[in-house]
């Protein structure tokens, strides 16, 4: 996905991120994605430079800025997923068999749970 967008994957992770949580700051979005400050910081300014990702000051707290999506961001993020979901289809397709499916079905459910154990 990273390679057809120019985007890392640490980039994509912070872009969902952001559409599915809204708004917070660099260090939530840090705490959140298990990563240190330094990092975020480094990814996030790629991401406002590539016109992804915006900051607003914070009403709640003027000294902090909320991060969130811009459109260009939104639409990169619909194209890599797309891009994501019709090779994984592929991949399906020609690698598993119709009586995997199941064993895949469920493979996917624990990895969801797993995905999500931290939310």
């Amino acid at each position: 996905m990273a390679s057809s967008t120019g985007v890392s994957i640490a980039q994509i992770a912070i872009l969902q991120r952001l559409r599915a949580d809204g708004p917070t700051t660099a260090a939530a979005l840090a705490l959140a994605e298990h990563v240190s400050q330094q990092a975020i910081a480094q990814n996030l300014s790629a991401l406002k430079r590539a016109g992804m990702v915006e900051a607003t000051p914070d009403a709640q707290d003027g000294r902090k800025s909320l991060l969130s999506v811009t459109d260009a961001g939104h639409r990169l993020f619909a194209t890599a997923r797309a891009t994501r979901n019709a090779w994984l289809e592929r991949a399906i397709e020609s690698t598993i068999a119709p009586e995997e499916l199941p064993a895949l079905d469920k493979a996917i459910e624990l990895m969801e749970r797993l995905a999500n154990a931290d939310r």
